[in-house]
């Protein structure tokens, strides 16, 4: 049987039906990163997402010519289920960013989605996730992820799943998107990031022993990846 719903994995990223993709604007000037993301929900959920939005301005910057893209609440298509990043397919453009309010990571799961928006719209050339692109900005990154402790663990469990734990760890949890996306939020709450979402990091690390976030020490090389992206983009304050 498929493994039960992580407190710390929201839902693959989503694409809708395509749109048109405008031409290349020149290069962008930097700005907070919150201008991206309009937080539109309310209580708690709402209260998380704009603390990490203050926890990832705290440690890096964004173009200034991304478009602004609403963070919205949405009922889970599964058990357990914190969010999802909705696109267009095809254009690849970002839509929204949707947060389970009953989700038990908020600020984990807005980083998580956040890095999806990153990675589709402001890192690379346009129209596809540059996590995905061999030898891409990302792909140190992902080597190194791939290097980890939790990956080979991760990979020995494949080998010896059901058919639809082996999907989602193959096409999940092992997918670069997916990767990168837990990489950026744990790189977040390390680097700058408030005690709420560190709380929440640690959480997953326990819960799932390290294999949806990693411990720390096998995350330290990833993280050194992560600076060194930043630093090459220009990005880190």
């Amino acid at each position: 049987a498929a493994p039960p719903a992580q407190p710390g994995t929201p839902a693959p990223a989503t694409a809708t039906v395509p749109t048109p993709r405008p031409a290349a604007a020149p290069a962008a000037a930097l700005a907070d990163p919150g201008y991206a993301v309009d937080v539109r929900i309310r209580g708690r959920t709402g209260e998380a997402a704009r603390a990490t939005l203050a926890d990832i301005s705290r440690v890096h910057r964004l173009p200034d010519n991304l478009d602004t893209i609403p963070v919205q609440s949405y009922r889970p298509r599964k058990p357990g289920e914190q969010g999802v990043f909705v696109y267009t397919q095809g254009g690849g453009e970002p839509l929204r960013i949707s947060l389970n309010t009953r989700g038990v990571v908020p600020h984990t799961t807005l980083a998580h989605e956040v890095a999806h928006m990153i990675d589709l719209a402001a890192i690379g050339p346009s129209g596809g996730f540059e996590s995905r692109r061999p030898g891409g900005l990302l792909s140190g990154v992902i080597e190194a992820a791939g290097r980890s402790a939790a990956a080979a663990t991760l990979r020995a469990r494949a080998l010896t799943a059901s058919t639809a734990t082996r999907r989602h760890i193959e096409d999940y949890l092992l997918d670069p998107s997916e990767i990168w996306a837990r990489a950026y939020a744990q790189w977040i709450a390390r680097r700058g990031g408030s005690a709420a979402i560190r709380r929440e990091i640690n959480l997953v690390q326990q819960f799932d022993d390290g294999l949806i976030q990693w411990h720390d020490a096998d995350f330290a090389p990833i993280a050194a990846e992560i600076d060194r992206v930043m630093e090459r983009l220009g990005w880190t304050i």
